[in-house]
């Protein structure tokens, strides 16, 4: 519950880079609330530094999850511009993370989507 909370405040924290209110991003931040079963959960409740500081001792697949799930986050536009990804840089350096390994997580990520987009298209798709 702890990291969840803090993944929530990083959550919020991409979100606000770009504004943040983009019908796409907030629909998964919405997702990420209930997969969390945190859906009574108050924003706010913790700072950046707070929320960094959770994931500090995690372990290192925990915190490539987290720069995993934000990049798809931050990618919900089709886009990560170059504040989000200076955003996504410090957070990994903040979890002593190699700026290549985050490089490839985030290009991952992108194409992750991108996947999934067009198998959901295919599925759409009348016959």
């Amino acid at each position: 519950e702890k990291e969840g909370i803090a993944f929530m405040e990083l959550a919020l924290q991409a979100m606000k880079i770009n504004g943040g209110s983009e019908e796409c991003v907030t629909a998964e931040y919405e997702a990420y609330l209930t997969e969390l079963n945190l859906i009574d959960y108050n924003p706010g409740e913790l700072t950046l530094e707070q929320a960094v500081d959770r994931f500090r001792k995690s372990m290192t697949q925990v915190k490539r999850s987290v720069i995993i799930e934000l990049s798809s986050l931050l990618y919900a536009d089709k886009e990560i511009d170059s504040k989000e990804m200076r955003w996504i840089y410090c957070l990994s350096d903040e979890f002593k993370m190699d700026r290549t390994e985050t490089e490839r997580l985030v290009m991952w990520s992108k194409d992750f989507c991108d996947f999934m987009a067009v198998g959901l298209m295919y599925i759409n798709a009348k016959s």
